[in-house]
């Protein structure tokens, strides 16, 4: 793989879905903790083996599911264009802003924003 495909996953579009799978991991981790502890109370009387194999299965379906979040978030985000030798990803964005909706000191911020994300992204 060369460092161009890395590269392309981690600019805005890469961050904006590793920011939603992590709010997500949130609700469904708090949903994960509660599985536990339900399987945790209902396997008392059972080996350790059954609860191992249960909560195991428990967090490989959490990752499984970040996965899954990560995979939509980039691809609700993004679409991939080809014209013969090059593959370029292209964001599409829902919301459109105005040209006087930002500010000349939100432009000085955001544009200092993105410089550092871009600095030290790669």
């Amino acid at each position: 793989m060369s460092i161009n495909v890395f590269s392309n996953l981690f600019n805005i579009t890469g961050m904006h879905a590793v920011f939603v799978m992590l709010v997500d991991s949130l609700w469904i981790g708090a949903l994960a903790a509660l599985l536990a502890g339900i399987i945790i109370t209902l396997t008392k009387k059972h080996g350790p083996q059954l609860r191992y194999q249960l909560l195991t299965g428990l967090l490989a379906s959490f990752v499984l599911s970040m996965v899954l979040v990560f995979y939509a978030a980039y691809t609700k985000e993004t679409h991939v264009v080809s014209n013969g030798n090059h593959t370029m990803i292209v964001a599409i964005t829902s919301t459109a802003i105005q040209p006087g909706a930002i500010q000349p000191d939100q432009k000085n911020v955001f544009n200092a924003f993105m410089s550092f994300i871009q600095a030290n992204a790669g």
